[in-house]
């Protein structure tokens, strides 16, 4: 299950961020880290750093395998545009490529 979650928070998160959060989880007690995950809040797209409706909406595109030109057709925007989002999107979920970003959308957005 550790194993599971940890790959999970890899196509999540950067290296980095994901080290500091295994750090400080190490460090919890069970009594802790019970208490802390029952009274963790969901993130919402309230909250700094996480994608804008549109970056979402391209990002879901991605997960289904259109190219930007496809996206960007479906959209009424230009390829370059649709490039933006996907750039935006990654660096506000610390991710490295368009298959990472393809990987959380299809995880978190899709039934």
């Amino acid at each position: 299950m550790l194993d599971e979650a940890r790959s999970v928070c890899r196509t999540r998160i950067t290296a980095g961020r994901l080290r500091a959060a295994e750090s400080t989880g190490e460090r919890m007690s069970l009594a802790q880290a019970v208490s802390h995950a029952l009274t963790a809040r969901p993130v919402t797209g309230d909250d700094e750093g996480m994608v804008s409706a549109r970056e979402l909406h391209v990002a879901t595109l991605v997960a289904e395998g259109l190219t930007n030109r496809q996206i960007g057709q479906r959209l009424g925007i230009s390829p370059h545009t649709v490039a933006r989002h996907v750039t935006h999107a990654r660096t506000k979920l610390g991710l490295r490529s368009r298959a990472q970003l393809a990987v959380w959308a299809s995880y978190d957005h899709n039934p």
